[in-house]
């Protein structure tokens, strides 16, 4: 479906859904029941201006892309859920773990990086 002609709700929805949330993972964010969110997704309540601030806020998105004026791809340095969760849980280990994760990591991208650039070679 075109963004411009889907619902307020129903691009919320796309949007929480593109990113990784569940209804809960928003409700807990914005600070209100999942039964709420559903509620908003689904047309059933109207969603007000504060609203808007608070999906957009907790989505990461501008307010222009709830209204849909602006599409969330104008945005690709948005993390994925999964990026962030992993980027979270690597901050909340020991100093000298942090340092090894990122080792590897750096080394992993790395060889990613030569192996992509040999594909297009």
């Amino acid at each position: 479906m075109d963004a411009h002609n889907e619902s307020i709700g129903t691009r919320i929805a796309r949007i929480r859904k593109n990113q990784g949330f569940t209804q809960s993972d928003i409700a807990k964010l914005i600070g209100i029941s999942r039964s709420s969110v559903g509620n908003y997704e689904q047309g059933r309540v109207h969603i007000y201006d504060e609203m808007v601030a608070r999906f957009a806020n907790a989505l990461n998105i501008t307010a222009d892309e709830i209204l849909g004026l602006e599409t969330s791809e104008n945005h690709p340095e948005t993390n994925s859920l999964r990026v962030s969760r992993r980027v979270k849980q690597i901050e909340s280990l020991p100093k000298p773990d942090q340092r090894h994760i990122l080792r590897t990591l750096d080394s992993l991208i790395k060889a990613a990086e030569i192996n992509n650039n040999r594909t297009y070679e």
